[in-house]
């Protein structure tokens, strides 16, 4: 199973690279279609593919790119991330995009599934009753409680799960530098939630 997994975008007009970042994905999806030969079985936005609330011209541009994802009946998601509108990816579920902004989600692949966690927004769907402190810090630390619950409960299934969001699973860095650095301000899931 081949999956091609697109984190980070912020698209956003008003950046000098945002033809750059287009131009990024274009090959992204060329490269899906010529050296993974047509077998990528799903595109994945990980978070973060809008800087803010995205205008006309970014759901355009982006909206081409994703037809031609969709290409050979391909699955698109998009989870929503930090820096994105609330409801930015709200316009993509009526497209046949499966999105988690508003839930976390399960999607049957066949010989595996999915679990799309949107990034934990205090106050907000799903993560508006969280039983915290009153903190931010304690807001995150309940999130990612959360978060370690529903994979609990997925991995209950005999099918292979595979977790996709826009947050750090603790320990995780990926190269040594000071911003890979995790502060109290992030979600940080713990190792053990993915026990089993």
């Amino acid at each position: 199973m081949k999956l091609a997994l697109i984190g980070d975008l912020h698209l956003s007009e008003t950046s000098p690279r945002y033809q750059h970042t287009l131009d990024v994905l274009d090959f992204v999806i060329d490269d899906a279609e010529t050296q993974a030969r047509g077998e990528v079985l799903a595109f994945a936005f990980l978070g973060d593919l809008y800087e803010g609330h995205p205008s006309g011209t970014e759901y355009a541009d982006l909206l081409e790119r994703v037809h031609r994802m969709m290409r050979g009946s391909r699955d698109v998601y998009a989870i929503l991330g930090n820096h994105e509108s609330y409801v930015a990816l709200a316009f993509w579920r009526h497209l046949g995009i499966v999105t988690a902004w508003d839930n976390i989600r399960t999607h049957d692949l066949g010989s595996a599934r999915l679990l799309l966690v949107p990034y934990p927004r205090r106050g907000r769907a799903p993560f508006e009753l969280l039983g915290d402190d009153g903190t931010m810090a304690g807001s995150r630390r309940a999130a990612a409680a959360v978060i370690a619950e529903r994979v609990k409960m997925a991995l209950q299934a005999t099918t292979p799960l595979l977790v996709l969001g826009h947050w750090t699973v603790e320990g995780m860095t990926t190269r040594d530098a000071d911003f890979e650095l995790h502060t109290a301000t992030e979600v940080v899931v713990p190792r053990t939630a993915f026990d089993g």
